[in-house]
């Protein structure tokens, strides 16, 4: 960046409003290199051209390449980190510190938002009334649930153009995969029960499940519906068999995620342990790629806000390997998504830290496995 240039900037950035907002760096081809959020964006774009010598090396990369900067005003500073995670997902900036294959990572989607919901794997979350749970990492692991959600529950697969056009019933009806809503088979009433069942199964809410299919079990008998009724005694035995196989946690951990994160030279794996109704429900690994001059804790706080700008299902408690940076933000950030408090602890000693271990230990076997040659992408 020649000295007018950056004169040039300088003058511009003495000229941004001091209120919370989201900056965007450009190179000379236009495309944005970097986005970042801010309590008082003047202060904080003219913090880029002041005294070299405190600079990372990956700063002063990035301010010898910047050409140009805009910025976008915010109501506040939640609005800021908000704005900044999507921009980052849209234009996937070079200096910033991002997931490896964000856009790649699947969800689970099932459409309440329909007649008769069905469940599907997609890509994107969108804002069309429907429930999202993800993302999830391991791609196949999550497709052998799904198998096994749809032999529990068996939601219509048919697509919204064969089910409206359907007159008779397919192969899975017949195999009792599907109960034919399709052609009246079920009420939407009746339907709507199973999908609730589908949505605690996905939440992990197995006790309150098991419960809820006990009581329809014992009112199928008590009407003599007993074939019924030995269907969700089989479908309640499915549960158990799942719940058994979930590392049991210790009493009273209830509901909250355990965030933790390693790192190797230019490569960083942050993990999240999904801990529900005190059991392990699941463990998601993503990887980062990241340079010498990423500060651990820089890395961490940014694999904290990238993770739950997409995540679906939110604890009220978030269990974190070190203190996180601008926690009260993040806190009331994901309270506003959650639709309730949600607290971050850091914890020193006890059984939450050895949790917080063990996720760090899967993130160092996680780069090691990545690191492997002839490793089989998942």
């Amino acid at each position: 960046m020649s000295r007018g240039q950056e004169n040039k900037l300088k003058e511009k950035a003495r000229a941004f409003p001091d209120e919370p907002g989201v900056y965007m760096m450009k190179d000379g081809k236009g495309r944005v290199i970097y986005v970042g959020k801010a309590k008082r964006l003047s202060n904080r774009v003219r913090s880029y051209f002041q005294n070299e010598k405190l600079m990372t090396t990956k700063t002063k990369s990035l301010v010898s390449a910047i050409h140009e900067i805009d910025y976008i005003v915010t109501g506040n500073e939640v609005g800021a980190l908000v704005l900044e995670n999507n921009l980052i997902k849209e234009y996937r900036p070079r200096y910033n510190i991002r997931l490896k294959d964000d856009k790649r990572y699947p969800f689970v989607k099932l459409a309440v938002n329909e007649q008769f919901p069905r469940i599907m794997v997609v890509r994107r979350v969108l804002n069309d009334g429907a429930d999202y749970f993800g993302p999830y990492t391991d791609v196949r692991a999550l497709r052998r649930t799904l198998r096994l959600l749809k032999t529990i529950f068996p939601l219509r697969n048919c697509s919204g153009n064969k089910f409206k056009r359907r007159e008779r019933e397919c192969l899975n009806f017949h195999i009792d995969r599907c109960l034919g809503p399709c052609t009246g088979r079920i009420t939407e009433e009746a339907y709507r029960v199973l999908v609730n069942q589908v949505l605690l199964f996905l939440k992990g809410r197995n006790d309150e499940l098991r419960s809820s299919l006990e009581n329809e079990m014992r009112d199928l008998a008590r009407n003599r519906c007993f074939e019924a009724a030995a269907k969700v005694r089989d479908q309640i035995d499915m549960i158990d068999r799942i719940s058994q196989q979930q590392l049991a946690v210790s009493p009273g951990a209830g509901d909250k995620d355990i965030v933790a994160l390693s790192r190797e030279g230019d490569t960083a794996c942050g993990v999240v342990m999904k801990i529900r109704e005190d059991r392990l429900l699941g463990t998601e690994a993503f990887m980062l790629p990241v340079t010498d001059s990423d500060g651990d804790r820089t890395i961490f706080a940014s694999f904290i806000e990238l993770y739950y700008h997409s995540a679906t299902d939110i604890p009220p408690s978030i269990v974190t390997q070190e203190t996180v940076t601008d926690r009260e933000l993040i806190e009331e950030w994901l309270g506003q998504k959650r639709c309730g408090r949600v607290e971050l602890t850091h914890p020193r000693r006890g059984k939450q830290r050895d949790l917080v271990e063990l996720a760090r230990k899967n993130a160092s076997l996680q780069i090691l496995s990545e690191s492997r040659p002839g490793r089989r992408s998942r």
